[in-house]
């Protein structure tokens, strides 16, 4: 096991197994930014260092494709969404939406800025995670379920499927999908790296 930083930014951190076969655990360190200190302060999962640090533990592959998709590992975009969005925690208190929600890193962090709500809030807070995937939506479930990573358990979180096609006027499923994000009615929705393939090109 080794600490490796990311890239570019010295504030996001992760540990990895050395062996890239199959899924194994991954715990993630990232300094929590002055903005959400306050929020995080009661997690049983963030550090007392100064700048203190949120960790979390997440089962993925560190292979690019895994069972056919890229979904079951954290890209490097996530890491960089879960920073900012440490840096803007208003925009979570509400109904949130996550688009390719991945094995879960940003959902995790989302959860833990929801959690941290003042009283009154959180019964406005909750958070909607999707993926076109069935075993990584389960993955997900799994990895925000995890007691290393202390939600609470009274929060209002879904995970489901969702496929992007279906919004598509030749689709049969469009207007069940309408009818669920009018249910969901999400006051933010986010997304990382949606896509990946040899077949996107810039076009600018």
């Amino acid at each position: 096991m080794s600490l490796l930083p990311t890239a570019k930014d010295p504030n996001v951190h992760f540990d990895v197994a050395s062996a890239p076969s199959s899924l194994s655990y991954t715990t993630y360190f990232i300094r929590a930014p002055k903005e959400s200190q306050e929020l995080l302060r009661d997690r049983h999962s963030i550090s007392h260092e100064d700048p203190p640090t949120l960790n979390f533990t997440l089962k993925e592959s560190r292979m690019t494709i895994e069972q056919g998709t890229t979904g079951y590992r954290t890209w490097k975009p996530s890491l960089y969404l879960a920073d900012w969005v440490l840096r803007h925690p208003k925009l979570c208190f509400g109904r949130v939406l996550e688009l390719g929600c991945g094995v879960g890193l940003l959902g995790i962090v989302i959860a833990s800025l929801q959690s941290g709500c003042n009283t009154g809030e959180e019964d406005q807070c909750a958070l909607h995670l999707t993926d076109i995937d069935d075993g990584v939506v389960k993955t997900c479930h799994f990895n925000m379920t995890l007691p290393p990573n202390h939600l609470r358990s009274d929060q209002t979180l879904t995970w489901e499927l969702l496929d992007w096609c279906d919004a598509l006027p030749s689709s049969e499923r469009r207007e069940i999908l309408q009818q669920r994000l009018q249910e969901i009615d999400p006051d933010v929705v986010f997304g990382a790296d949606l896509v990946n393939g040899s077949y996107i090109q810039y076009m600018g």
